[in-house]
C-alpha cells in the first residue's frame, strides 16, 4: 500500500539511500583527490557527511526532533514542527543541494563563494552546542551531565572540521562571491528548513510522528529497562 511505502521511506528508506550516497561520495573524493580542486572535494564532503549526521540525529541515538521541538515550545514534541516527513525533506534537499554545488564546481572551477557559503553552513556546531546547553539545564535533575545533543559528534568532528578547511581554502572574495555565499546560506535555511516545516502544518504532521524521544527517553522515563537505548523510530 502507498501509506506503507511512505512510512518505510520516512523511517528507514531515505536514510539507507543517503548512506549509500555517502559511501559513493567518499569513494569519489578518494579517487578524485589530486585531480579535482580542493573546493569541489570539500563541497562533496559536506554532502557525504549530511546523511551520517542524520543517522546520529535520527537513529544512533536519535532524538534530535525532541530537543528541536521542545526548544520551539511545541505542545506535540513528537511531531511539530519537525516530524519524519519534514526532516526527510530538509535533509534530502540539503544533501542534493550540496551535491549539485559540487558538480557545478567540478565543471566551472573553484568558487570562493560556494566554499564560503558551505563553510558557514557547516558551522552548525554552534546550534548543537546551544541545544546541548539548554537541554542540560532542563534535564540536569534527571541525571543529564553533559551538553551532548543528538548530532553533536558529527557536528563537532565532521562539519566543524570541514568548516575550518573551507575557510582556509577561501582566497580574496569579491562582491559576487559574497552574494553567492549569502545566497547559499539563505537557500538552505528557506528551502531546506522553513518551507518543509511550514508546508507540513499540524494536519499533515499528525501522520508522521516519531515513535519516541530517542536519546532523551532516558531522562523522560528513567525507570524504563530500555532507557537510553530507544531509537527515534522503530528500526527493529
Amino acid at each position: 500500500m502507498l501509506q506503507d511505502r511512505i512510512t518505510w521511506w520516512t523511517t528507514k528508506g531515505w536514510i539507507l539511500v543517503g548512506l549509500a550516497l555517502s559511501g559513493a561520495l567518499v569513494l569519489t573524493i578518494l579517487l578524485a583527490t589530486g585531480h579535482w580542486p580542493a573546493s569541489v572535494l570539500l563541497t562533496l564532503a559536506v554532502a557525504a557527511l549530511t546523511p551520517l549526521h542524520v543517522l546520529e540525529e535520527w537513529v544512533f541515538p536519535g532524538g534530535f526532533h525532541f530537543h528541536y521541538n521542545t526548544i520551539l515550545r511545541s505542545d506535540r514534541t513528537d511531531r511539530y514542527p519537525m516530524n519524519r516527513l519534514s526532516d526527510l525533506l530538509t535533509n534530502s534537499i540539503a544533501t542534493v543541494f550540496c551535491l549539485a554545488l559540487g558538480i557545478v564546481g567540478a565543471f566551472t572551477g573553484p568558487s570562493d563563494g560556494i566554499v564560503a557559503g558551505l563553510g558557514i553552513f557547516a558551522v552548525e556546531v554552534v546550534g548543537h552546542t546551544a541545544f546541548g546547553i539548554i537541554m542540560l539545564r532542563r534535564f540536569r535533575q534527571a541525571g543529564k551531565q553533559t551538553i551532548y545533543a543528538p548530532g553533536s559528534i558529527t557536528a563537532y568532528f565532521g562539519f566543524f572540521v570541514l568548516a575550518v578547511l573551507c575557510f582556509r581554502e577561501i582566497g580574496s572574495m569579491d562582491a559576487l562571491d559574497w552574494l553567492t555565499a549569502v545566497g547559499i546560506v539563505l537557500s538552505i535555511v528557506v528551502v531546506c528548513i522553513l518551507i518543509p516545516e511550514n508546508a507540513l502544518k499540524r494536519t499533515h504532521a499528525d501522520r508522521y510522528p516519531y515513535a519516541n524521544a530517542g536519546y532523551y527517553e532516558q531522562y523522560l522515563n528513567p525507570h524504563s529497562p530500555e532507557a537510553g537505548t530507544l531509537k527515534a523510530f522503530p528500526w527493529r
